[in-house]
């Protein structure tokens, strides 16, 4: 490798490479807020509003009936980081849940440290009825 082209590289990289050394900004975290006014816990990045996942309490029980995430948005985990989020917030409130969103109970079959926040009765109950 010639002396000119060995100068160029090392100069466009750091022998001890970190993060900041190649002034990448760090990607901003996605941020999921409850909207009690809309009824629905929102999850935006960079105050863009990516998705929500739709409520209604009823009876001391969350009923959990929709999700949803921008088509433009989709497949980099934001409905899965605001369902969490949701299932957080009733667990923090003793809150119990009720997964109507075929998301959301799809979610917590496959993470079953969540189930116990569903009110198997209701749920039974309210898919009598439909």
């Amino acid at each position: 490798m010639n002396g000119v082209l060995r100068h160029l590289i090392s100069a466009e990289r750091p022998a001890n490479p970190t993060s900041n050394d190649y002034n990448v900004t760090p990607m901003a975290e996605p941020v999921v807020t409850d909207n009690p006014a809309e009824h629905r816990f929102e999850i935006t990045l960079d105050e863009a509003l990516l998705g929500h996942v739709r409520y209604v309490d009823r009876g001391g029980r969350r009923i959990l009936v929709h999700t949803e995430i921008d088509p433009a948005h989709e497949g980099h985990g934001y409905a899965s980081t605001l369902v969490r989020a949701a299932l957080d917030d009733a667990r923090t409130h003793d809150t119990l849940i009720v997964p109507l969103c075929p998301y959301v109970a799809d979610w917590i079959e496959r993470h079953s440290g969540y189930a116990d926040l569903i009110d198997m009765d209701l749920l039974a109950r309210m898919e009598c009825k439909q």
